[in-house]
């Protein structure tokens, strides 16, 4: 017998199994707390609500938005209902979104209040989050949750959501994950993470990367508490720890710097967590020192992961429990490594030492990209772009980056993107854009720039210019003017030699 999966399995799990436990807490003002036979009841309104307005089957759905109630409802209805979820950063400036509307060919847009104002010259119809998207799915006639509201069975090889990329090679590209990829991503995760019915899991990770890493699909089928927050500020995630008793959260190393940062200011008698909550961790290599501070600090348990939206996105998790009887130091150190492969993941390295991947997580391919797409697949494994090598112990342990891509606070940053917006700029005749080492946001982004002739222009000049034509982390935060860049005989700009110097002068 051979059933299809599909994103539906979860909430439907939920729905039948723990109908009166706690689904949600949703921060102040939006939809307070909702059980999960009340969160399964809004989900399928917002199917109803999606046929009621004509969004067939197939049709592309974006969501821009921080972390709310609203958006974890769409997460389950967009998918599940046979349609395509495309969930869009909200730091993007306008142009950036606009692109990705146009691009994936979403038929609408559900933003938050503070954003759906500035996108109103997208050519398709934005409806803000809140009263708006609830008269929109008619939540005033709360519909009965069914099976077929909640899920539709298909093809599980079909695009379930579309995730773009940072745009660290060019423009963004579309990576379709299908229904089959999300869902043993899920579960996969959800048993090397030690998830259980108990748990309570802290929204600390944006919804929009690669749908929360497929985390509220798999709280869902245990029933898990989810607590939102939509702005990472220390002292919210530590009270929110202690007043919901959460046990696990995820995020980028800067979150827990953030978290770390906002403990010498508390009353606290003991740290909210201590010995209870699991942190996994990924969006940039984590130093030992973090994960030292996380573990001594914190009390909590630091585990790393390892991926990329292309692999929906697991591909190596690193955890020693902390029973394991292990120095602190030497501990932290043996977490930076990015960890054993995920069940039914296999890894291989090519001549150049780049990490290959093969699994059922990995995308089916770029949309509308199907000359990329055969490149980055070719002969059945996905080229991650990384370089690496294996432990003694078989751990994964990422040695280099082979694209030049930047890594701030958890977000990756092309590069050419940020030189070809400062390229825009009269005064500008050349540059060269790479990262810095930063303590709390991993890298920071620099620019070389060589003055045109005859022309000038100041450091906050240029910074400003790309503030005002890119999203904010992706402007550089800092300039050197030099005469002249370093190339390579063939004319290439020699990054490294770039990077050696910022290593001089730090």
């Amino acid at each position: 017998m051979h059933v299809p999966l599909s994103t539906g399995d979860f909430l439907i799990r939920a729905w039948r199994c723990h109908p009166d436990e706690v689904a949600l807490s949703d921060s102040p003002g939006e939809l307070g707390v909702l059980t999960w036979r009340q969160f399964a009841t809004r989900v399928a309104t917002a199917v109803v609500g999606l046929d009621s307005a004509g969004i067939e089957a197939g049709a592309r759905v974006a969501v821009i938005s921080p972390n709310r109630g609203r958006v974890l409802e769409l997460i389950h209805a967009i998918p599940s209902s046979g349609r395509v979820l495309v969930p869009i950063n909200p730091r993007l400036s306008v142009p950036e979104i606009t692109h990705i509307v146009g691009d994936s060919g979403a038929r609408i847009v559900f933003a938050d209040p503070e954003l759906a104002m500035s996108l109103q010259s997208i050519p398709v119809p934005v409806i803000s989050l809140g009263s708006e998207s609830d008269k929109f799915f008619g939540h005033d006639s709360p519909v009965e949750p069914e099976e077929k509201l909640l899920r539709v069975r298909q093809d599980e090889n079909a695009t379930a959501t579309l995730n773009y990329t940072s745009g660290t090679t060019s423009a963004p590209k579309g990576v379709q994950l299908t229904h089959r990829n999300i869902w043993l991503t899920a579960t996969t995760l959800g048993l090397h993470a030690g998830l259980r019915e108990t748990d309570v899991y802290l929204h600390t990770l944006p919804l929009f990367h690669v749908n929360g890493w497929e985390m509220p699909y798999i709280t869902a089928s245990l029933g898990i508490h989810n607590v939102m927050l939509s702005a990472i500020r220390g002292d919210a995630v530590l009270d929110l720890i202690r007043d919901h008793g959460v046990t696990v959260l995820c995020g980028a190393p800067t979150v827990l710097s953030t978290i770390l940062a906002a403990l010498p200011g508390r009353s606290d008698a003991e740290v909210p967590g201590t010995g209870r909550v699991r942190v996994i961790c990924a969006g940039a290599a984590p130093s030992s020192a973090l994960i030292e501070r996380v573990e001594r600090e914190l009390g909590w348990e630091f585990i790393q992961v390892f991926g990329l939206t292309e692999t929906s996105p697991m591909v190596a998790m690193n955890r020693i429990p902390l029973e394991h009887d292990a120095d602190p130091s030497e501990r932290a150190a043996q977490l930076t490594k990015q960890g054993f492969p995920f069940l039914g993941t296999d890894l291989d390295f090519d001549d150049k030492g780049q990490v290959l991947v093969r699994s059922n997580h990995v995308m089916s391919g770029y949309y509308q990209r199907a000359d990329l797409s055969a490149q980055v697949l070719a002969n059945d494994w996905f080229q991650t772009g990384d370089a690496g090598r294996l432990d003694e112990v078989g751990r994964l342990e990422i040695t280099d980056r082979l694209k030049d891509v930047i890594v701030t606070g958890g977000e990756n940053v092309s590069s050419l993107q940020v030189e070809e917006c400062l390229a825009t700029h009269p005064a500008v005749w050349e540059v060269a854009v790479t990262g810095r080492p930063h303590e709390k946001w991993g890298e920071a982004v620099t620019a070389f720039v060589v003055l045109a002739p005859d022309h000038d222009v100041t450091e906050a000049d240029l910074i400003e210019w790309a503030r005002e034509r890119l999203a904010h982390y992706k402007a550089p935060s800092q300039i050197n003017f030099t005469l002249t860049l370093p190339r390579t005989a063939t004319g290439k700009v020699q990054k490294n030699v770039l990077r050696a110097q910022i290593a001089v002068d730090a």
